[in-house]
Order: C-alpha cells, then sequence, then structure tokens
C-alpha cells in the first residue's frame, strides 16, 4: 500500500547480542544481573566448625604419617611435683615419713598461681628439690579453712612445715625462680642441721 510506514522488525536484545556487539558488554551485564540478585536475595554466610574441622585433618594427618612424632611438637615436662590435695592427708603423710612439707595455697582467681605451676614449680632443680617434701596443694576456694587456719591471706603463698610442725620459712605474692630455688635450699640445710643435731643428742 503506498504511503505505508515500513513494518519494523524488533529484535529482542539479550546478553548475548550485546556481548556479540561489545566484547565488554558482557561483561558488565552479568556483574549487574549478579549484583541485583545479591540486593535481591541476599548472601547466606554458613558458620564453618573451624576447631572440628582442624580436628578432622589433624586425625587424618596423624593416622596417615608415616614419619613418627612431630620433630617441631614441643615436648611435655617429663617430671613434675607431685602434689597432695589434701592438707590432713598431707599431714599424715609427712608425720609418718619423717619428711618436711611443702605446702603451696592458690586461688582460681589469681592469675599468678595459675601462672606457677607452668614457670617456677616447673624449674628442673625446684622438682627435684621437692622430693625431700611432702608436697600438698590447698585450694582456697575449696579448702578456706585451712587458709584461715595458717594465716595465708595472699596467694600465691609457699609455706615450709619442718618434720615437727614449725614452720620454716614463708613466702607470699609473684615469685622468681631463684627465689624459690634459694628458700627449698636453706629449709633443707635447716633441716639437715636439724637432723644431725638430734643423732648427736641421741648418742
Amino acid at each position: 500500500m503506498d504511503g505505508a510506514m515500513p513494518e519494523r522488525l524488533y529484535v529482542p536484545l539479550t546478553s548475548q547480542s550485546v556481548c556479540a556487539a561489545r566484547p565488554w558488554g558482557g561483561i558488565r551485564v552479568s556483574v549487574i544481573v549478579c549484583a541485583l540478585c545479591m540486593l535481591i536475595n541476599g548472601c547466606e554466610v554458613y558458620d564453618e566448625p573451624i576447631e572440628a574441622e582442624r580436628s578432622k585433618d589433624s586425625a587424618k594427618h596423624n593416622s596417615t604419617s608415616k614419619l613418627g612424632p612431630d620433630p617441631f611438637a614441643r615436648p611435655e615436662t617429663t617430671r613434675r611435683i607431685k602434689f597432695v590435695e589434701s592438707y590432713e592427708t598431707g599431714l599424715k603423710r609427712a608425720s609418718d615419713e619423717g619428711k618436711p612439707m611443702l605446702v603451696v595455697f592458690r586461688a582460681s582467681w589469681c592469675r599468678f598461681s595459675s601462672e606457677l605451676p607452668h614457670t617456677t614449680l616447673a624449674d628442673p632443680q625446684v622438682v627435684s628439690m621437692s622430693g625431700k617434701f611432702i608436697c600438698v596443694l590447698v585450694d582456697a576456694d575449696r579448702d578456706a579453712a585451712v587458709c584461715r587456719a595458717m594465716g595465708v591471706k595472699a596467694f600465691p603463698t609457699i609455706q615450709l612445715i619442718s618434720t615437727n610442725g614449725q614452720e620454716l620459712e614463708r613466702m607470699s605474692g609473684e615469685m622468681t625462680t631463684p627465689e624459690l630455688r634459694t628458700l627449698l635450699r636453706e629449709a633443707i640445710q635447716e633441716i639437715n642441721v636439724a637432723r644431725e643435731s638430734e643423732k648427736r643428742e641421741v648418742f
């Protein structure tokens, strides 16, 4: 028909056609689509059990490794002070075995008390000298009556008691390894002198 408008051909615009026309346009369209999806639906974040997975990996490694123990692993302390966790029990053992007592008064809420077993009390010389004592650990929360009876008001407190029940030395608060070494060494010397004196009196 004369004068009629030519029929227009509509071609749907797709990401493929955009990509064909503009190579970089497809990337931009994809990014925009992903961004819109994130805004509409949101991203779900799942909390992974990190410690559990680590334990599984460690177990798998330990079960499959044939190289033996890890050479870089920290060795555990081979010797530790053997404590009796009862003052009455320690007192009886000291009397039966004729040994002096090394009493450590601690409190769970005291930072120095928590550090002591891993620092000063873990020293090899201190551990060795502790073998000459009956070592007793007194917890202030469980054995408050014992702390009051012994006049302990500060923590940690280390008390050395002779075989006849007399207090030899006492140290309270933060203490260094050299200080405790000296304390134990002097107490052992004093005990040895007392024993030699008792022997001379007997003969």
